[in-house]
């Protein structure tokens, strides 16, 4: 058997397993808004602290990471940590959002988990990059949540149109959202 790995601390004794737990913890109370959760302690607790936690992955390996929800299982919120991770990367992430197989809905807990990937490895925010890097309707869905601000339009209006349902609330969403009509440049 080979030698087992040891706990990696992250900064104050805070191991991987600790952020995931509390990120879980996070994503189950956007979850279930208003069922019980004032009667958590964490219920409270500062926008930023997700953010924090996630930045502490910078020196944990992504390989183990991945080990690591392999075991205890993917969640939105756990794939968007992977971006955090030491050689995570969005392909891998998006990858595991496609597995769990759902679009983000406007103020859901999964469009909550898809603003949580890493900003830096966001591609440009136009549509036809989203496209490109999304690869399909999850993917795209997950990239277009990631942001507040809409996307540039800068897909035929045809195109457009056959959006589906769920990417189209997206697009609305992040719309009204700005008080501005992104601009459809017709290529």
């Amino acid at each position: 058997m080979a030698s087992p790995n040891l706990p990696i601390d992250l900064g104050n004794g805070i191991t991987a397993l600790d952020i995931l737990q509390g990120i879980w913890a996070s994503e189950r109370v956007r979850s279930a808004p208003g069922e019980g959760t004032e009667e958590l302690e964490f219920s409270e607790y500062k926008p930023g602290s997700d953010q924090q936690l996630l930045a502490m992955l910078g020196t944990f390996p992504a390989s183990r990471w991945r080990e690591l929800c392999n075991g205890a299982g993917w969640t939105p919120i756990a794939a968007s940590a992977l971006t955090w991770c030491k050689d995570g990367d969005l392909s891998d992430a998006l990858t595991v959002y496609r597995e769990l197989g759902q679009i983000p809905q406007p103020a859901g807990a999964l469009e909550w988990a898809a603003t949580m990937l890493k900003p830096d490895l966001l591609p440009e925010n136009r549509f036809s990059v989203l496209i490109e890097n999304g690869e399909d309707a999850v993917g795209l869905g997950v990239l277009i949540a990631a942001r507040h601000e809409p996307p540039i339009m800068d897909i035929d209006a045809a195109l457009e149109a056959r959006l589906n349902v769920d990417l189209r609330a997206l697009l609305d969403a992040r719309s009204h959202a700005s008080d501005f009509k992104p601009e459809l440049v017709v290529g």
